[in-house]
């Protein structure tokens, strides 16, 4: 019997990417959790982001301000939530992050 593709794999080629995202960054700061205001980025721009089925290896290798979208993780009864990497120019490990799908 022929191996199943994974969900990630199905899932992507049935979505269509969205134009815009809502992003709120998560983090801790000496222990404490932050939040910071949500904001909105445009996938259009080129090189803004990638998208990956493997999070842990591609997270290793993200430029500074880079966003990692993780696929195959939401709710569709609230729009479609995914989780992401992100790293600033002051942080030496990603920063996990939660996206909203805007359109």
């Amino acid at each position: 019997m022929d191996a199943m593709p994974s969900v990630g794999v199905q899932r992507r080629h049935s979505e269509r990417r969205p134009h815009k995202v809502e992003i709120t960054l998560l983090g801790k700061s000496a222990g404490l959790e932050y939040k910071e205001p949500a904001h909105t980025v445009d996938l259009s721009d080129e090189g803004l982001g990638i998208l990956t089925d493997n999070p842990v290896d591609a997270a290793r290798h993200l430029d500074p301000g880079q966003i990692l979208y993780v696929s195959g993780i939401g709710d569709s009864r609230h729009g479609y939530y995914r989780v992401v990497w992100t790293r600033a120019e002051h942080e030496q490990a990603p920063t996990w992050a939660g996206l909203k799908y805007i359109n």
